[in-house]
């Protein structure tokens, strides 16, 4: 489960420095992750280590959210347990 959504993920990062808007298909894998798995999308806000590994940054990776229409408000992270 894990790797899909990290494959997911990285699939839409591709469209964090596009000039073109991502396609609707990249949006509800993160809408998904969103509401089934946000501890997994938090794990990736807290790890810049592994951003940095897929060249990009914190910042870069709070506006995958607004790309597909959602807040990148963070405060859902505090409530989510490990």
């Amino acid at each position: 489960m894990a790797s899909s959504f990290f494959l997911t993920v990285v699939v839409a990062l591709m469209y964090l420095n596009a000039t073109t808007k991502p396609p609707n298909s990249c949006y509800d894998p993160i809408k998904e992750a969103v509401a089934t798995d946000l501890q997994c999308l938090c794990n990736l806000y807290e790890n810049p280590a592994f951003l940095s590994c897929l060249g990009i940054n914190v910042a870069q990776a709070l506006c995958l959210p607004q790309l597909c229409g959602m807040s990148s408000d963070t405060t859902a992270c505090n409530n989510t347990t490990g």
